[in-house]
């Protein structure tokens, strides 16, 4: 480690050390991530099991009003 200044290695600052890291990206899809998985938790503690689309009509039919 004492001959890397002989080939013009120098030690990196906090900023280049965080931009080396994945800068603010890598915190942000990780809480994401975090997000989505406390979602799906809450989803399966909660959810009774049942079809929840049970009552809506999936026909295209019906009034479209941008027709």
């Amino acid at each position: 480690m004492k001959n890397l200044e002989n080939y013009g290695v120098l030690a990196l600052d906090t900023s280049e050390i965080r931009e080396t890291d994945g800068g603010w990206w890598v915190p942000v899809i990780r809480g994401l991530a975090y997000l989505a998985l406390i979602a799906v938790a809450y989803h399966d503690a909660t959810c009774d099991g049942s079809d929840h689309f049970e009552g809506m009509d999936n026909s295209l039919g019906g009034s479209r009003p941008f027709e």
